[in-house]
């Protein structure tokens, strides 16, 4: 699935495979989508994303990460 975010992607809330809150869309660059994770999201959550070893503040959103961006919530896959 090809996934090009716009500026009107930012601030949608991004949740993963069991609709979890795990935090929301806060800039759209070049059509990727950066993600401020909730500081609730664990470190399993982090590693299943491929963000644990990273010390960034936002995360992109790749293309193969997306399940769904159709209406107000940015949903991720389960098998990462």
């Amino acid at each position: 699935m090809r996934t090009d975010f716009t500026q009107e992607d930012e601030g949608k809330p991004v949740h993963d495979d069991v609709y979890e809150h795990i935090g929301k869309i806060v800039k759209v660059e070049d059509g990727t989508g950066y993600v401020d994770l909730d500081p609730s999201v664990g470190e399993e959550v982090k590693s299943a994303l491929g963000f644990s070893n990273s010390r960034e503040d936002v995360y992109p959103i790749h293309d193969e990460m997306v399940q769904s961006t159709a209406g107000e919530v940015v949903r991720l896959r389960g098998d990462l």
